[in-house]
């Protein structure tokens, strides 16, 4: 996210077509082309220790730590360079390298999952609790339109006699009055 996807692609394009040399050409081959090899390698040792320099600098979570892990790992890869280039005198330990950093790797996903864990409770003790708040408004908003249901049923009733008053009134009336029409 920190850094130019284009580069990575690039960088994931010359590891295929490396990889797929190495896997397919005789040993002696791919030996001849070992020293432009480890120069891109290093170029992309020089680029991950950029882009984790950004991610840093971002405060991405766990930057230090894949940093830290890392750097020794690309220390111990030119060490095994130099090596295998007669410069030094040591021994192969890119390996002890990798499995430091894969061991940093770990520690930050270790952290990142804690705290999605921590998020993931705290969302769902605060979800019981928001439940439990809207139940009762809930609870409340139906009572108050039961009240109200209540008291639209009682007005309907009320209107309904009162109609029924008003209609027997000016039906008495009527008769009087026609009754007294009719006696004329």
């Amino acid at each position: 996210e920190d850094v130019n996807n284009i580069i990575f692609k690039i960088f994931q394009v010359f590891g295929i077509i490396i990889s797929l040399f190495i896997i397919v050409t005789p040993t002696w081959l791919f030996t001849i082309f070992l020293f432009p090899i480890q120069i891109i390698l290093i170029l992309v040792g020089i680029w991950v220790i950029y882009s984790i320099i950004i991610s840093l600098k971002n405060k991405r979570e766990g930057a230090i730590i894949l940093l830290s892990g890392f750097i020794l790992f690309f220390i111990f890869i030119i060490n095994d360079i130099l090596f295998s280039q007669n410069v030094f005198r040591t021994s192969f330990f890119a390996p002890i390298g990798l499995v430091i950093f894969i061991f940093c790797q770990s520690i930050v996903l270790s952290i990142r999952y804690a705290r999605v864990f921590r998020t993931a409770e705290y969302l769902s003790a605060n979800l019981q609790k928001e439940v439990s708040q809207k139940t009762v408004i809930l609870k409340k908003q139906k009572e108050e339109l039961e009240n109200i249901n209540k008291k639209l049923i009682l007005l309907e009733q009320m209107k309904e006699l009162l109609i029924q008053t008003v209609v027997h009134d000016i039906n008495t009336y009527a008769t009087i009055i026609i009754g007294d029409i009719n006696l004329f």
